[in-house]
C-alpha cells in the first residue's frame, strides 16, 4: 500500500484551491534513513571481520615462527 498525503494550494485573498496527492516524504526519509543504518552496520561488521583475522593470521605466525626458531641455536661469532 502507498502512502500518500494530501497538500491544498491556495492564497489568503481567496482564490481558488488546488488540490493535489503526493507520496509521503516522511516514509522517503525513513527509508533513506533505514538504507543508511543498514550500510552502516553492514561496514561495521566487515570491519570487525578484517580485525579478526588480522589478529588470527598475526598469531599464526607468531606461532609458526617460535615453531621454527625452536630448536635453532644460535651462531657463535
Amino acid at each position: 500500500m502507498r502512502e500518500r498525503y494530501v497538500v491544498i494550494n491556495g492564497s489568503i485573498n481567496g482564490k481558488e484551491l488546488s488540490v493535489s496527492t503526493k507520496k509521503n516524504p516522511e516514509r522517503k526519509f525513513q527509508t533513506e534513513t533505514h538504507t543508511v543504518i543498514g550500510k552502516a552496520a553492514g561496514d561495521f561488521q566487515n570491519q570487525q571481520k578484517i580485525q579478526k583475522n588480522d589478529r588470527e593470521q598475526r598469531l599464526a605466525g607468531i606461532y609458526y615462527n617460535r615453531g621454527r626458531n625452536a630448536g635453532c641455536k644460535p651462531e657463535h661469532q
